[in-house]
């Protein structure tokens, strides 16, 4: 009787821990989130958005934490105001820049709601600035973030999911207020890759490679499977010219190739016109490794280099 009252405490003690709100962070926190754009015609391409809070601000007589946005490169960072962030009763406001239908990026004169941790499992939620987008909650869950659990809800839509104290983790923390436009034939999308705070990776998303790049988890093994047949071949793998992509017989249904950096960056981009061998020049690119994808109608396969 005594083991069974200590698991029945062990037991609330866990539930009670799973229930503990975790709020928004103040201070000292960042969300790397990748940003992928393309058109009908041609590859995706990927970037990588960094937002951290630095600072406190007043706006009409209310305090909000400063939200900055880098827009230059990890190594020389140049970060810009962005807007900032507030919360009260587990909702959290955002009042700044974004694009509201519109192709320039406008500040809102009025905060907006971007997330309601209040919400229960049927409630409806919008993905947008514009409460155009609506959502069902379909499902509430507990996830161990680090040291501490933190509720998780599920949307209507195909692995979306917000987590309280981080946010949106398929569609990216602030996919609905970055000042991106849209446009016709466009694709794009955005997927938060880590949340920090004070310097240490509380959470990452296990699709990526890491925090710093917009490669696929599990996407390099994809090179060095040799129980993968393969469509082509690459000569040499080592090269500071030019490297031989060779296809192994014609109508290859090869629709484009695409080089990609380390970062999973695009660099550059081949046409293909069914050829049985393409040259392809790495004389301007920089020394490293990278990665060929070769998009067929029906299957992917991808080769790697190293430009020395």
């Amino acid at each position: 009787m005594k083991n069974i009252f200590v698991l029945i405490s062990f037991l609330s003690v866990l539930a009670a821990s799973a229930q503990k709100y975790v709020p928004f962070p103040t201070q000292q926190a960042q969300w790397n989130v990748c940003y992928g754009t393309g058109t009908n015609y041609f590859p995706m391409s990927y970037y990588i958005l960094q937002y951290s809070l630095q600072g406190d601000t007043t706006i009409n007589g209310v305090v909000y934490h400063k939200l900055y946005k880098n827009v230059d490169s990890f190594d020389k960072p140049n970060f810009r105001y962005a807007g900032a962030l507030r919360e009260q009763d587990k909702k959290i406001y955002f009042y700044g820049f974004g694009y509201s239908w519109s192709t320039e990026p406008t500040m809102f004169n009025s905060e907006r709601l971007i997330y309601d941790f209040n919400k229960s499992v049927g409630d409806n939620v919008y993905s947008d600035l514009d409460n155009y987008y609506l959502y069902t909650i379909v499902a509430i869950d507990s996830v161990k973030i680090g040291t501490e659990f933190r509720k998780r809800y599920k949307l209507s839509v195909a692995n979306e999911y917000i987590i309280e104290g981080i946010g949106n983790i398929a569609g990216g923390i602030f996919s609905n207020i970055t000042p991106i436009p849209t446009c016709i034939g466009c694709q794009l999308s955005w997927e938060l890759m880590c949340f920090s705070q004070n310097g240490e990776t509380v959470y990452k998303n296990p699709s990526f490679v890491d925090c710093n790049s917009s490669l696929r988890a599990g996407i390099i093994d994809l090179y060095d499977n040799n129980a993968q047949p393969t469509r082509s071949t690459l000569q040499p793998t080592l090269s500071s010219s030019f490297v031989s992509l060779k296809f192994k017989s014609f109508g290859n249904k090869c629709e484009y190739i695409q080089i990609m950096d380390m970062l999973g960056k695009h660099v550059q981009f081949i046409p293909t016109s069914h050829k049985l061998e393409y040259q392809i020049d790495a004389s301007s690119l920089n020394n490293g490794l990278y990665f060929i994808k070769l998009n067929y109608s029906d299957k992917t396969e991808f080769h790697k280099f190293l430009k020395k």
